[in-house]
């Protein structure tokens, strides 16, 4: 038969709970510190937690297409970006080539 280890929890002064487990064997120093700082663990939060709610105008469906990429903007910019890497492989191999031929 398996023994289940128990759990203890702790309530802060928030009532946000904070799991402490329960020592295996009551009895070590080590269970007992852990036990005493689960005890002593106080989670604080700034009284207001929200300051301040800000709300703008509804955005018209015809002004979207404005405000984000498309499907094909994200093509073009990966495309780019595939050239400018190989672009920077052929500068940065062409940049030890020539090096390798001045030294030799």
């Amino acid at each position: 038969k398996k023994r289940r280890r128990r759990r203890t929890t702790t309530t802060t002064t928030t009532g946000i709970v904070s799991p402490c487990p329960s020592p295996p064997h009551p009895s070590s120093a080590a269970a007992a510190e852990l036990d005493d700082l689960c005890r002593r663990v106080v989670v604080h939060f700034a009284a207001p937690l929200v300051t301040d709610t800000r709300t703008r105008p509804y955005t018209p469906r015809e002004y979207l297409e404005d405000l984000f990429y498309t499907k094909a903007d994200a093509r073009r910019f990966r495309a780019e970006f595939r050239l400018e890497k190989r672009r920077i492989a052929a500068a940065s191999k062409a940049a030890m080539a020539a090096k390798r031929g001045s030294e030799g």
